[in-house]
């Protein structure tokens, strides 16, 4: 398994955050985190990457502890968080070969140029990240997150704030890491267009807890042979 999560529990401050996660992540497959905003997807992958400790329950990312392991993993798993991270004063070019270092990779201009053509940025662009609009960011995000050609990515939100093209770009690119180079994608998202386009397995988490998991054509055929739609019109007082 590339993630295995039961039974997680996380409190802070005495609160409870997360209630119950259950995941089963199979080795080289794209799987799909949903739930709306604050139900603690987020949370779970800061798990996950051992940037929290659980209170309780069992986590094993590509078979290690993210906690007592969490270099190891590190250098194993490339992660895209919803914020970024980035220092704005760098260029993007500098960003990336920056972070490359951490890795211990020494990585050229030119390997810099392709990286950063392969997620749609100009590599002419020398103005300095801080200028760059959300969806810029986001793309150079994706390139820091594969420079060093992990295992498993754990992507938070990767479409966010990108045109319809620019999803498109972003979800050739991810399904190409999947199928030619075998790299596991946990997508955390709460875009359905992205996990019909790109996911094979879904949870879906509401409330810090896991309300089902399986497979997307699976979970797609309702059960009984009813569904049920709810519609909510929001400022259509005078709606027909």
């Amino acid at each position: 398994m590339s993630i295995e999560i039961a039974d997680l529990k996380l409190v802070l401050h005495g609160r409870p955050i997360l209630n119950g996660i259950r995941m089963s992540m199979r080795e080289g497959e794209i799987y799909g985190l949903l739930g709306e905003n604050g139900a603690g997807k987020s949370t779970t992958l800061s798990v996950a990457t051992g940037l929290r400790a659980a209170t309780s329950g069992k986590v094993a990312v590509l078979g290690m502890d993210p906690v007592r392991r969490r270099a190891d993993l590190h250098r194993a798993i490339g992660v895209l968080s919803e914020q970024g991270g980035f220092y704005g004063w760098m260029t993007a070019h500098d960003s990336l070969r920056w972070f490359a270092q951490l890795y211990g990779i020494r990585l050229s201009r030119g390997a810099a140029a392709d990286l950063l053509v392969r997620v749609g940025l100009d590599p002419g662009n020398r103005g300095p990240v801080r200028v760059f609009s959300h969806g810029m960011k986001q793309r150079l995000g994706l390139a820091r997150a594969i420079l060093h050609r992990p295992r498993l990515l754990i992507l938070d939100e990767p479409t966010n704030g990108l045109d319809p093209r620019g999803r498109k770009d972003i979800h050739d690119l991810l399904t190409d890491l999947n199928r030619r180079e075998g790299v596991g994608i946990l997508l955390c998202t709460h875009l359905l267009e992205d996990v019909e386009q790109l996911c094979g397995r879904i949870g879906v988490i509401r409330r810090g807890e896991t309300l089902v998991e399986g497979g997307l054509a699976e979970l797609a055929v309702p059960r009984g042979g009813l569904q049920d739609y709810y519609l909510n019109l929001v400022g259509t007082e005078n709606a027909s």
